[in-house]
C-alpha cells in the first residue's frame, strides 16, 4: 500500500522583510505559487547552472506545473507603512545637479519577524519518479531569490508524511474553487514553463531592439485562497467541485448532463459509487477506513459520530427561469477537515463515470473543468450569507406528527447533528412550499428507504453573522437532501 506523501518546498527568507507585490502593485501575501514557480525557473536556467541537465529539469518543472494548487503554510505578517527611497536615475549622467540625478521609489515591505518559514505542499497520490524528485530537490536548492532582488532566501524540497505536515507551524492557506474572494493568487498550469521562456526571449529582444515585452502572454491562472479560520464556531468544509458532462465528452466540453432535481439522492449515490471505486483502487488511507469515510457505512453498534464525505448534487436555482436541473456536484469533507481528502477527490474523480446501478449504464462523467456558468451556480451554495433557504427538503430526524412546534424541535436536533450551535442562529422557519424556482414540494423527491418514514420540510435559517457554505441539514444531508443556498439579502 502506497502511503500518502506531500512534496514540500520550504522557503527560509534571509531578512525579516519581504518586498514582493502583485501584478497590479498591491499586496501579495503569501507569495503566490506562480511566483515560486518563476523563482524556480530563474534559478534553474540562469547563472552557472543554466546548462546543467536541461532535460531532467524541464521534465521536473513540467510535472510541477501540472499539479493542483498547493497548500501554503506561511508565518504571521504585518504590512508596514510606505517608505520613500531616493535612488540614482538611469539618466543621471545627463544632469550635473544632484537633485536631478535621483528619483523617488516607494517601497511598502511586509514584516515577517525572525525565523520566518514558508511551506508549499502538493499531495502526491501517485508514484513520483525518483529522477523528477531529485531534479526538483536540486533546482530548489539553487533558488536564491523569491520576490524582489533584495528578498534572498534559502530553500529545500523534501517529501513529508501527513503526520509531519500536521506538525508544521504557521497559518494555513487553502486553495478553493470560489470565485469571490480577496486573496487571489496566481498558480502555474500546463504551459507556464514555455510562456516564461517566451517572455525571457522577449526581454532579450527588448535589450537589443527596445521591443516592450508583453507580460499578458504569461500562462497561469488565479485561484482564491482562504485562510484556515473558524466561522462562528464552525470550520469551513473543504470540498471538490465537478461539472456533469455527457459520457466521452471532449476535453473542456461546455455541454452539461442534467438530472431532474427530485432525483438528487440517486445522483449522490452514483457519485458515491465513483468515489468508492476510485478509493479502493488507490489504496488511500481515510479516517475510519474507506467503507466508513467514503461509503458512509457505520459498523453495527458503533456510536461514534460518522465522519464521512457528503455528496451534494447542486440543482440550478440561480435565476428566475431555473429548471432545477442537476449539472454539478460537490464532494464535501466533514466539519474540521483539512482539505487533503477533498483535494484527492478533485484529482482522482476527474473523468470518472456516473453509473446507473440497475443496468450499469454510464449516464455522465465528472469533470473538474468548470466554466463561468458552473462557478456562478457554485457560488450560490458556498458563499457567505446570513440567510439560507433550502433547495432540497430537510429530512428531519424524527416524526413531527403534523405539528409545527415538533418540527421546529427536530430542526434544532438537525442543527446540532451538523455541529451548528443554536447560539449563532437568529431565526428559523419551516414550510412545505419550495423557496426557489426549480425546487419542489418535499413529497416530489425520491427518498431512500431509510429516510422515507421521517418528516420533511423546506426551511429558512437566518444566522446572526454571515455563515459560509456549503450547508446541508437533516438525515439526508450526506446525499443531497436538506441542501441550502444563500439568499440575496
Amino acid at each position: 500500500m502506497m502511503l500518502e506523501q506531500y512534496l514540500c518546498i520550504t522557503i527560509r527568507p534571509l531578512s525579516e522583510f519581504w518586498h514582493g507585490r502583485s501584478e497590479d502593485g498591491g499586496v501579495e501575501y503569501p507569495p503566490s505559487p506562480f511566483r515560486l514557480f518563476q523563482a524556480l525557473v530563474a534559478g534553474a536556467y540562469t547563472g552557472a547552472y543554466a546548462g546543467d541537465q536541461p532535460e531532467q529539469k524541464r521534465k521536473a518543472l513540467e510535472w510541477l506545473e501540472r499539479q493542483e494548487p498547493p497548500l501554503i503554510i506561511a508565518p504571521s505578517h504585518q504590512e508596514l507603512n510606505p517608505l520613500g527611497i531616493y535612488v540614482p536615475n538611469n539618466d543621471a549622467d545627463k544632469y550635473p545637479e544632484r537633485a536631478k540625478r535621483l528619483v523617488l521609489k516607494m517601497s511598502k515591505p511586509i514584516w515577517l519577524g525572525e525565523n520566518a518559514i514558508f511551506h508549499y505542499l502538493w499531495p502526491i497520490n501517485e508514484t513520483l519518479e525518483e529522477s523528477i524528485l531529485r531534479a526538483l530537490q536540486r533546482e530548489t536548492r539553487r533558488l536564491s531569490v523569491l520576490g524582489r532582488s533584495v528578498d534572498g532566501v534559502v530553500s529545500e524540497a523534501r517529501l513529508l508524511t501527513p503526520a509531519e505536515l500536521d506538525s508544521l507551524g504557521g497559518k494555513r492557506y487553502y486553495p478553493t474553487p470560489d470565485q469571490a474572494g480577496t486573496r487571489r493568487l496566481r498558480v502555474p498550469k500546463a504551459g507556464s514553463l514555455v510562456s516564461l521562456f517566451a517572455l525571457y526571449q522577449a526581454r532579450l529582444r527588448f535589450a537589443e531592439r527596445f521591443e516592450i515585452p508583453d507580460r499578458t502572454t504569461l500562462v497561469c491562472r488565479e485561484i482564491v485562497y482562504r485562510e484556515d479560520a473558524w466561522n462562528e464556531g464552525r470550520q469551513r468544509r473543504p470540498f471538490a467541485a465537478f461539472a456533469l458532462v455527457p459520457p466521452q465528452a471532449t476535453a473542456r466540453s461546455e455541454k452539461r448532463r442534467a438530472f431532474w432535481h427530485t432525483q438528487t439522492a440517486r445522483v449522490a449515490a452514483m457519485a458515491r459509487h465513483a468515489a468508492l471505486v476510485s478509493a479502493q483502487r488507490s489504496k488511500r488511507q481515510f479516517p475510519g477506513g474507506i467503507e466508513r469515510f467514503v461509503a458512509g457505512h457505520a459498523s453495527q453498534g458503533d456510536e461514534q459520530p460518522l465522519e464521512r464525505f457528503s455528496y451534494l448534487p447542486l440543482p440550478s436555482i440561480n435565476h428566475r427561469f431555473a429548471d432545477g436541473g442537476i449539472r454539478r456536484v460537490l464532494i464535501v469533507e466533514p466539519v474540521g477537515g483539512d482539505g487533503r481528502h477533498a483535494s484527492w477527490a478533485q484529482r482522482a474523480l476527474n473523468g470518472k463515470p456516473l453509473v446507473r446501478e440497475s443496468d450499469q449504464l454510464t449516464l455522465a462523467e465528472l469533470s473538474s473543468e468548470l466554466n463561468q456558468a458552473d462557478t456562478r451556480l457554485l457560488s450560490c451554495y458556498i458563499k457567505e450569507a446570513n440567510t439560507w433557504l433550502s433547495v432540497t427538503p430537510v429530512v428531519l430526524p424524527g416524526h413531527d406528527d403534523g405539528k409545527y412546534h415538533k418540527a421546529l424541535k427536530l430542526l434544532r436536533r438537525a442543527l446540532e447533528a451538523a455541529r451548528i450551535p443554536e447560539s449563532i442562529v437568529q431565526d428559523v422557519r419551516l414550510q412545505k412550499a419550495p423557496f426557489w424556482p426549480g425546487s419542489a414540494h418535499p413529497t416530489a423527491y425520491f427518498m431512500p428507504v431509510y429516510v422515507r418514514h421521517y418528516s420533511a420540510w423546506h426551511a429558512l435559517i437566518k444566522f446572526k453573522q454571515p455563515f459560509h457554505g456549503p450547508l446541508a441539514l437533516g438525515v439526508g444531508r450526506h446525499i443531497g437532501l436538506g441542501l441550502f443556498a444563500a439568499a440575496d439579502e
